[in-house]
């Protein structure tokens, strides 16, 4: 290709060679540094939907946004890791990027956010990356996973229609019982989890709200259960990479596991909320136990 153009000159020649994610990554890679931010601002305020675009008359190569989302210890800090290994894809691990993006459209969130200006959505998703950008490293796709980003799928796809987002489940009364014994820290969302009983009534509100607002939007949101990709870490991180149109042949060098069930164990303390809890693992496709 040559010396590699800065991001006011873009060749004929290397637009018709960067024809996909890949290629693409190649690019950016090879962009000084200087270069490379230049053509990230100047695609951000242009399109919308994407992370990098390459630009030559109408013609538009694409990175897009990983998502991950679902309850807290459902997988997603797990499948952020695995995602992590590959050198396409960059973690950022609970960034609270899309909250700092929802404070700029104020109440127009989650209501009326189909009647903001897009001068209001480039200011929000100009935020978005503002706080990214501390946390992704160069030339890489990115990898949003926080949890509770299931409650802003409007948002997400107000501002990245776009996005491939990939929704962690796990058995809820597994879910419920590891999020109650975790130590977490106190917070707007751990506050949640000081009892057994808020935590089972938030996992089935969450998931309840997550999963009407992906219908109502006729969203594409892969489930992804957490007991098969970490039965199988490999065949998981090789397809979302196929997928993403980055190599899929990167070792994922973590062992396979068969995590046991602890919930069985304490049926007695969940009693209360195990009818509710056992009729939506059946909803996601959990059998009776």
């Amino acid at each position: 290709m040559g010396d590699v153009p800065t991001a006011s000159v873009i060749s004929n020649e290397t637009a018709e060679e960067i024809t996909s994610p890949a290629t693409a990554q190649s690019y950016m890679s090879r962009l000084s540094a200087g270069a490379y931010e230049r053509l990230r601002k100047w695609a951000l305020f242009r399109q919308p939907n994407y992370w990098y675009i390459f630009f030559n008359g109408l013609q538009i190569v694409t990175c897009i946004i990983v998502f991950i989302i679902g309850f807290n210890e459902s997988g997603v800090n797990k499948l952020g890791q695995l995602l992590d290994i590959h050198p396409g894809l960059s973690l950022a691990r609970e960034v609270p990027a899309m909250d700092r993006a929802r404070r700029i459209l104020g109440k127009a969130d989650p209501d009326g956010l189909h009647e903001v200006p897009e001068q209001d959505i480039v200011r929000a998703r100009a935020k978005y990356f503002e706080v990214m950008d501390g946390f992704i490293d160069h030339g890489t796709i990115p990898v949003d996973a926080l949890p509770l980003n299931s409650l802003a799928l409007g948002l997400i796809h107000r501002l990245f229609p776009s996005a491939l987002i990939l929704r962690c489940i796990r058995h809820p009364c597994e879910a419920v019982l590891s999020t109650f014994v975790k130590p977490y820290g106190l917070n707007a969302v751990t506050c949640h989890f000081d009892r057994l009983e808020r935590t089972a009534t938030t996992i089935m509100a969450t998931t309840a709200v997550s999963h009407q607002i992906e219908a109502a939007l006729s969203m594409t949101v892969h489930p992804l259960r957490y007991e098969e990709f970490m039965a199988d870490p490999q065949s998981t991180l090789s397809a979302i990479a196929q997928g993403l149109g980055l190599t899929p042949d990167i070792p994922a060098d973590l062992p396979a596991q068969s995590p046991l069930d602890q919930w069985p164990k304490y049926r007695a303390e969940m009693s209360r909320w195990l009818d509710p809890l056992l009729r939506l693992a059946e909803q996601l496709g959990y059998p009776a136990k």
